[in-house]
């Protein structure tokens, strides 16, 4: 699923604990908060958005959990109403022109 494994990218950055998977493809790390943890985590974003991927660091310094999990792409999709207003503006120019 992912280009590098989420659980080596976490452990190149932080003491990892304990770590769970999670429905949906995602991973929670249980890891060790310490002076740079905010440091090493911005290094961590930046690796995983790399691969596709990406982070929420959440909990206190006592018990932290970083949360992993794929980028999904999002696809436009033009609304309906676009096509609704076309038509009406083209009625309207029709009407104003008889």
């Amino acid at each position: 699923m992912y280009g590098v494994e989420p659980s080596t990218l976490v452990k190149k950055y932080f003491q990892v604990r304990d770590y769970y998977i999670l429905e949906g493809g995602k991973f929670e790390f249980r890891v060790k908060y310490d002076t740079n943890s905010k440091t090493n985590f911005v290094m961590l974003l930046e690796e995983l958005s790399k691969n596709g991927m990406t982070a929420v660091m959440k909990g206190t310094k006592e018990d932290t959990f970083i949360v992993v999990e794929g980028i999904t792409e999002q696809h436009y999709k033009p609304s309906r109403l676009i096509y609704v207003f076309a038509f009406l503006t083209a009625g309207a120019l029709i009407l104003s022109g008889i």
